[in-house]
């Protein structure tokens, strides 16, 4: 989920008040400010190991600290202080002196498949007002859905999309330029994202989306010559047509199978796709730079949790286009989810712009409003590759190897409905509903195993230039003290209640100091990546047994993130195998969780 991105309105309940709006046109431009952001700033070193070590310490013994302790101050005083000058040259000319590392290192040279393990994804939010489980109505909503999808891209694209606010911060809007036209390309070493989306005074941008039903895949116009969107009505006809051409010409050969497999295999099918015929890159091409696939899913799951399932690691793979930035899927029964590649956005993004069309979705009350007048339309485009024997292989192949890591990803969704936030304004401590719920996932896991997990809560940065996100250790000492005295049946309420305000604070000002810049996962991994490109021996520091027990390196055993107080919210697997995924949203009366 970085995992699925983190508390944007943690202490900024003003920040989805602009985004509850609908997306209507506003003075301000979306990308104005993006100059005046201010640039990333490089921690100090002394801090960032000291907050680094503190964070160690639930994690280890005595004699573990204490070596890890020396090795802390060999760092300081020596390769660290030479990598952190050098991290400090870089940002003498970077605004974000992270973003040259982050892609690269920490999504595009890892080699394993992106669904289920890297993308993130999370059922739509209507299916308990005006989506309920209807048959016959997949290609209504879809249709509706796209046509509203259009109408904010076409909104980005004259950047009247309203910037993201706090009561004192504009936030970076750089990554709204990734959810639409915007795709993942798989390299032999390591991957690349191709952004084809364009402002009008940027040019021209790709308006078509693309349509996968039946391993079969269809170039759907979304504008018109003129620019004039298609109407719902139209777009519910194109996508009846495919489904009957489709449905006529019998199942496909189901190419999206190719994108589910390790990127290395991935990027050489590529490749012998592109060789055996020209077409074959011109169709890659037009995948790779439409706005959004939709796929149309035979499959009805009725529940949160199946629907979840079913889009994080469901039993489809031919009618999905795993580089895509953004998938939605559209299922018989008529619910809908969304299923996203994280590398090149992360999830508030996603949150904030379905926030503006569940409005409109809500104002409408789920139908099409206008004209039912249909005009005149070309029919929609298959696009039909030349395969050869070793692409039918390869298909083939990548289908049993995505049911194999699939069957390894659980998912399960709860409904906790015995207090919201609202409960928490008359407790006798003062307690953020977001740490709150940070506590209670460290209580419960240590109820469960007797020890501490290391633990990833993500922070946004996006106050700063092209911001993406920063960690926040969620697992501290004085978390762990506290769910010590909630197991003890010998500490007395006034006990607990101290240190739960004692766990409060130091979350609250861990989270604090991340949102500003000042966390140390991000310093630490820019120092090793520039270990690595400097051609140095890892530093002692990164292969520390410390390193590692306290989530170092990805070794996160929860991975959690809040989701804010929306009807939106989604999840990503786990960072290990034995590890777990938690991602919430709560509102006054309850929670919901998405467990993986």
């Amino acid at each position: 989920m970085s995992k699925v991105a983190g508390p944007l309105i943690h202490y900024q309940g003003t920040i989805m008040a602009s985004t509850t709006r609908a997306l209507s046109i506003i003075k301000e431009s979306t990308f104005q400010y993006q100059d005046s952001l201010p640039s990333l700033p490089v921690p100090d070193l002394d801090q960032s190991l000291e907050k680094y070590l503190d964070s160690v310490k639930p994690h280890v013994n005595s004699e573990e600290l204490k070596n890890t302790t020396e090795i802390i101050a060999n760092f300081r005083n020596g390769v660290g202080k030479e990598l952190h000058d050098k991290l400090l040259q870089i940002a003498k000319t970077d605004r974000n002196w992270l973003e040259r590392f982050w892609e690269p290192y920490a999504y595009h040279d890892l080699r394993m498949p992106t669904i289920p393990f890297m993308s993130f994804s999370g059922p739509g939010p209507f299916k308990e007002t005006v989506w309920p489980q209807q048959a016959g109505t997949q290609l209504e909503r879809a249709a509706l859905n796209l046509w509203l999808r259009t109408g904010v891209w076409n909104q980005l694209r004259r950047e009247e999309v309203p910037v993201t606010k706090s009561s004192r911060h504009v936030w970076c809007m750089d990554q709204m330029r990734s959810w639409a036209n915007c795709c993942r390309i798989p390299g032999i070493t390591r991957d690349s994202v191709t952004r084809h989306f364009r402002t009008e005074k940027e040019g021209s941008c790709p308006s078509h989306a693309m349509v996968f039903y039946h391993g079969r895949m269809y170039r759907l116009e979304c504008l018109q010559r003129n620019g004039e969107a298609f109407t719902a009505p139209e777009l519910q006809l194109q996508l009846t047509r495919i489904v009957e051409h489709a449905d006529q010409q019998g199942a496909g050969i189901g190419i999206g199978a190719l994108t589910f497999t390790d990127r290395t295999l991935w990027a050489k099918n590529r490749d012998h796709l592109i060789k055996l015929d020209s077409r074959n890159r011109d169709f890659l091409h037009l995948i790779e730079s439409s706005q959004v696939v939709l796929c149309l899913d035979d499959d009805e799951p009725c529940t949160d949790t199946q629907i979840s399932q079913t889009a994080i690691a469901g039993r489809n793979c031919t009618d999905r286009w795993a580089d895509k930035s953004v998938t939605e899927i559209f299922f018989k029964n008529g619910f809908y989810a969304n299923q996203c590649e994280h590398s090149p956005f992360d999830a508030m993004v996603l949150v904030e712009l379905q926030m503006g069309l569940e409005k409109q979705v809500l104002e409408m009350k789920g139908k099409w409003q206008g004209s039912n007048i249909i005009r005149q339309m070309e029919p929609p485009e298959e696009l039909v590759f030349t395969v050869d024997n070793v692409i039918q292989q390869a298909i083939q192949q990548a289908k049993e190897t995505y049911a194999q890591n699939a069957s390894t990803v659980e998912v399960k969704t709860k409904q906790f409905t015995s207090f919201g936030s609202d409960a928490l304004k008359g407790l006798n401590v003062k307690v953020h509903a977001d740490v709150f719920t940070q506590l209670a996932i460290q209580l419960a896991y240590y109820r469960l195993y007797g020890r501490p997990a290391p633990t990833y809560e993500t922070a946004s940065t996006r106050r700063f230039y092209h911001g993406r996100t920063e960690t926040v250790r969620s697992c501290s000492s004085e978390a762990l003290a506290w769910c010590k005295a909630m197991v003890d049946s010998h500490s007395s309420l006034q006990t607990k209640l101290q240190l739960l305000g004692k766990a409060e604070a130091k979350h609250s000002r861990m989270m604090k100091e991340a949102m500003n810049g000042q966390g140390f996962d991000r310093h630490l991994f820019g120092l090793s990546c520039l270990a690595l490109e400097e051609g140095l021996p890892v530093p002692q520091i990164f292969i520390d047994p410390a390193w590692t027990k306290s989530g170092g390196g990805g070794n996160f055993i929860l991975s959690t993130s809040f989701s804010g107080y929306t009807q939106v919210y989604g999840g990503v697997a786990p960072m290990c195998t034995d590890g777990y995924g938690c991602f919430y949203r709560m509102d006054r009366e309850r929670y919901t969780y998405l467990l993986l």
